[in-house]
């Protein structure tokens, strides 16, 4: 039997190998680091979406009073929104209860993180325009930014689960994505393609490496008896 010992350190094998492991070591933590935050803020909400749908107290005075609060805060091209908002005060309770959380369970299980992600990033951008003033008489644009930070930060975080496809660790997205990549032809685009001459210098890598790599000596020294 034949022990193949791996290149010597320092050699460009080595380090490339060296170099692989480090960098899959950081994509999974990475990935893990990503689900943990899009489980803790599917969490909160699905707290959210579930007060404003389930707790009656914000259906006979919780949300009038944030209509009032808007009233003040909301951008000027944006009050005509606000003034629908009271009109029809209990339809758009019931709605903003939906939304978040339809933002909520998604996140929470990782199901259609995407398109829930968008929604959470146009979530964030109207929580921006409503509360645009800031509670100062004269503001200046460190007093915006000082205002809006948190929703500046979760349309952020929003983006990077839609771009990262956030629901592929700890989600129900592992499932679908397995399924959809198994139901691909070997010629999608989709499928990473190798050329032939591609084929050919990687065989061709590999012969040298197998030539070029040194078999172990047997350890001189008294047999036993």
């Amino acid at each position: 039997m034949i022990l193949l010992t791996p290149p010597p350190f320092g050699s460009q094998g080595s380090q490339e190998v060296s170099q692989r492991r480090a960098m899959s070591y950081s994509y999974r933590r990475f990935r893990r680091v990503l689900a943990f935050v899009r489980i803790v803020l599917g969490m909160v909400f699905t707290y959210y979406g579930a007060t404003k749908l389930f707790d009656p107290n914000f259906f006979s005075f919780g949300f009038n009073n944030t209509l009032t609060d808007l009233n003040r805060s909301a951008a000027t091209w944006y009050s005509p929104i606000v003034e629908s908002m009271w009109k029809h005060p209990s339809s758009y309770a019931v709605a903003i209860g939906m939304v978040e959380l339809f933002i909520g369970l998604g996140l929470l299980f990782g199901l259609a993180t995407r398109p829930v992600s968008f929604v959470g990033m146009l979530y964030s951008i109207n929580k921006t325009l409503i509360a645009w003033q800031p509670n100062v008489q004269y503001p200046t644009t460190w007093n915006y930014l000082d205002a809006h930070m948190a929703q500046i930060a979760l349309f952020c975080l929003f983006w990077i689960f839609l771009v990262e496809h956030a629901g592929e660790t700890w989600g129900l997205g592992a499932i679908y994505h397995a399924h959809r990549f198994r139901l691909l032809p070997v010629s999608s685009p989709i499928m990473p393609q190798v050329t032939e001459e591609e084929e050919n210098e990687q065989t061709s890598d590999s012969d040298e490496n197998e030539i070029d790599t040194p078999l172990p000596r047997r350890p001189v020294g008294r047999r036993a008896v």
